[in-house]
């Protein structure tokens, strides 16, 4: 009886079974069949997003044959396509037959903001169809604010930032503006820092010369926290008035921060932060500068002149020296030579260069100090004036144009001794042709007896030359004493004349120069001044150009000389040290420019 029961039992639980299979194999069926499905998906690791912060953007798709979606331009969202992207591949094998292959990529991503950005459905290409993604909100949160309690753990923020410093918001046109780029990072909690790309992306500076000055290393305090940091500092020169903005500053770079609580402890764990760091725009409202006088050369700044003459009392035909000095705050390349006019009782020569740099408090080159070394040399003999002597700049501050002086001089030029002795020649010719000097009138005859007297042999060979000599020494001097006179009154002739020597000489001493590619630019364009007679001050390249093309230089005298003076602008707006190779081949260059300028000048009846 009881046997028969239980096989009853059984008997119903197999039919049951036979009866439900049909349905399993169904809902089997199904499941395999979605789950062979082509799909495609996008996802973010981590799943909680702070702006600021680098996190994973994921592309996942399953099937056979996957093309990926080109990256979509998404608000808000930044992807970094410098780095090759993470990839990685399986296959799932289903019931033994079903082979399911899913493939992966992540890009490295950064949110600019905080608050809901949106990745719209991307479409993928699997064995040959489209297949969508969903849509997927990102919500955005804003990190953590930096400088928790004094004494506590650090939050992320804390570890690593980034500060742009720009010390105005309006300026004068060419006005200094003081740009500091810091990297902060802090000192302690045995964390690491390095292997950033952080300069690879430069604040836009359009509108603005750029003078890079130095980087620093210092230490900072913030929220009680100490930090290292390292500052580049640079100097902008705005170049047209309006709206200007120094761009944002792009920076990367990574902390290894200790995970365990304690400091101290050798065995503490690290984690890697990576850090994609973007400062806010700076802009600068630039006001033009209002109209200024004729001999405004274009320094902004603060300027003070100092002229220094080496004597007031002078011999005729003998130099001294004149030396003045201008200082500032301003752009270096705008500091040109100080106004005078140029008497007519003296030669003036080109001067002579050097400049150095003004340190200020804390050790930053934020201004310049140039000499200018005149040799004067009277011509003519009496009481004369020199000066006065002016540079005139406009002062940011006040907003006005001011006007440093120096003299005038009064100066008492006497005869020279050598000419109170009578000449066989012209006293006006150099010293050392004035060697045959009259005999004293007070020797007399050492010979009490003289010999018998007799012709000279020589003297009939020497008859002729001695009759022709008056005249050719007449007529050489009538020459001299001309040409003299154009130089004492025709000043153009004469700065044409001495141009190329006085570009020779300034070249020779351009090996103690401290910044070669301004005194380069100086020595060419005053070289053009001279040979032109052309009364301009900071001469650009553009305008040596047109002042070449105007007196018909040909294009092959002019190139060369073109191409120097605008490789040693770019060098010297920029800042770039040159290499020993590139100013010895600019030296050269310019030897070469300036002899091939002056001969063609010359060659034209210039001089």
């Amino acid at each position: 009886m009881v046997v028969s029961r239980t096989c009853q039992t059984i008997g119903v639980v197999c039919g049951l079974m036979l009866a439900a299979w049909p349905s399993q194999a169904v809902d089997l069926g199904v499941q395999l069949a979605q789950q062979a499905r082509p799909s495609a998906r996008v996802y973010t690791e981590p799943s909680v997003i702070y702006s600021g912060r680098p996190f994973q953007l994921k592309f996942e798709a399953s099937g056979g044959d996957i093309e990926f979606p080109s990256l979509p331009q998404i608000d808000g969202l930044t992807i970094d396509l410098r780095q090759r992207p993470s990839a990685s591949n399986q296959i799932s094998i289903i019931n033994g037959r079903t082979r399911v292959r899913i493939e992966e990529r992540g890009y490295k991503a950064t949110a600019s903001r905080a608050g809901e950005v949106m990745i719209p459905p991307l479409e993928f290409t699997i064995d040959g169809e489209p297949v969508h993604s969903a849509a997927v909100t990102l919500t955005v949160k804003d990190p953590p604010q930096r400088g928790a309690a004094p004494g506590g753990r650090p939050v992320r923020e804390d570890y690593l930032f980034i500060q742009l410093v720009v010390d105005k918001s309006v300026a004068f046109q060419g006005e200094p503006v003081l740009m500091k780029q810091q990297v902060w990072q802090l000192d302690g909690w045995r964390a690491g820092f390095g292997g950033w790309r952080g300069m690879d992306r430069q604040p836009a500076t359009e509108g603005f010369y750029s003078a890079g000055l130095e980087n620093r290393e210092g230490t900072g305090t913030l929220n009680g926290y100490k930090y290292k940091v390292t500052e580049f500092v640079s100097i902008l020169y705005p170049t047209r008035a309006g709206e200007l903005e120094v761009g944002s500053w792009h920076w990367e770079g990574y902390a290894n921060v200790p995970t365990g609580q304690s400091r101290s402890s050798i065995f503490r764990r690290s984690q890697r932060l990576e850090f994609v760091l973007d400062t806010p725009p700076w802009p600068i409202t630039v006001k033009p500068l209002p109209d200024g006088p004729p001999d405004f050369g274009g320094a902004v700044g603060q300027y003070t002149l100092d002229a220094t003459l080496e004597r007031t009392t002078a011999l005729q035909g003998v130099p001294l020296d004149l030396y003045v000095t201008i200082s500032g705050d301003g752009n270096p390349a705008a500091v040109v030579k100080p106004s005078f006019d140029v008497p007519e009782w003296a030669y003036f020569s080109e001067p002579e260069l050097t400049s150095k740099e003004l340190t200020a408090q804390d050790g930053l080159a934020l201004g310049v100090s140039k000499r200018f070394a005149y040799t004067v040399t009277p011509l003519d003999v009496g009481s004369v004036t020199l000066g006065p002597i002016t540079f005139t700049s406009f002062n940011p501050v006040r907003g006005v144009y001011e006007t440093a002086t120096a003299g005038p001089y009064e100066i008492t030029v006497r005869k020279s001794a050598e000419d109170d002795q009578p000449f066989l020649l012209s006293p006006g010719l150099p010293g050392e042709e004035r060697a045959v000097d009259i005999i004293g009138q007070d020797i007399g005859s050492l010979m009490t007896r003289p010999p018998g007297l007799r012709a000279d042999e020589s003297f009939a060979a020497a008859a002729p030359l001695a009759f022709l000599l008056p005249i050719v020494l007449y007529a050489g001097l009538t020459v001299y004493a001309s040409r003299r006179r154009r130089f004492t009154q025709d000043t153009g002739f004469a700065r044409a004349y001495h141009a190329k020597s006085v570009a020779a000489k300034r070249l020779k001493h351009l090996t103690s120069s401290e910044d070669p590619s301004e005194a380069l630019c100086g020595i060419l364009t005053d070289c053009v001044r001279d040979l032109f007679d052309v009364e301009a001050a900071g001469l650009t390249s553009a305008d040596v150009e047109k002042i070449l093309r105007e007196k018909g230089v040909a294009a092959e005298n002019r190139d060369n000389l073109l191409t120097i003076l605008r490789r040693c602008e770019r060098a010297r707006y920029a800042s770039q040290e040159l290499s020993r190779e590139e100013r010895s081949a600019l030296i050269h260059g310019t030897e070469t420019a300036v002899a091939q300028l002056d001969e063609a000048v010359k060659g034209r009846g210039k001089a």
